[in-house]
């Protein structure tokens, strides 16, 4: 009966064995190399976000460049066909009364041209900015006609008009649509402040 004894006094001196444990153990930790893929993903999307509103910034922009110039040359074939319009105007006023219409304040309409004006809103600003006005600067001969290149239509800009929007390249071509195309010469020239002046050619 000895057996049993030593079984359980070997029994007792086998050291007991610590088995892992899986509840509350932390999770085994994500490589290095997995842990630097997903900040990659975010960061090429964060890059791609900001070039799709960059590009969407420049198409704006460029949308805006393009309707501003739209805009901007109307208005300029707008001063043209209302130049020409007045030279005729004041041509008809002299060939049905005899005498040129007198000076005007900027904006306001001569004496009897009303009607023959009727196609220009002379006393709105023009669609450059300023006004336009007829200028009759004299000597007049004993007829009361002035002496060539003495009569003209301006556009001024005298405040508080709206300052005038037409660069030179603008007045050239202005120019180049009514007379010689050279600012200094012609009946077409740029006048005091740069404004643009058209003297009044009378038959």
């Amino acid at each position: 009966m000895s057996a049993p004894s030593e079984i359980i006094a070997g029994a007792a001196a086998i050291p007991p064995v610590n088995l892992p444990i899986s509840e509350g153990q932390p999770a085994p930790a994500v490589p290095a190399e997995d842990a630097r893929e997903e900040p990659e993903e975010q960061d090429w999307g964060a890059f791609n976000f900001l070039l799709m509103g960059l590009v969407v910034c420049l198409s704006l922009a460029a949308t805006v460049t393009a309707a501003h110039q739209i805009n901007h040359g109307r208005s300029r074939s707008r001063v043209i066909k209302d130049l020409t319009y007045a030279a005729a105007a004041v041509r008809s006023y002299v060939r049905l009364n005899g005498a040129l219409p007198n000076d005007t304040a900027a904006g306001v309409v001569p004496a009897g041209m009303a009607s023959l004006l009727a196609e220009i809103n002379w006393t709105a600003p023009t669609p450059v900015g300023g006004h336009y006005r007829l200028v009759n600067l004299g000597p007049k001969d004993a007829r009361g006609i002035p002496a060539p290149g003495t009569l003209m239509i301006a556009i001024t800009a005298f405040p508080p008009a709206k300052p005038l929007t037409l660069s030179t390249a603008d007045l050239r071509a202005i120019d180049r649509a009514i007379d010689d195309g050279n600012l200094a010469t012609g009946e077409f020239r740029a006048g005091f402040a740069g404004w643009p002046v058209l003297w009044v050619r009378l038959p």
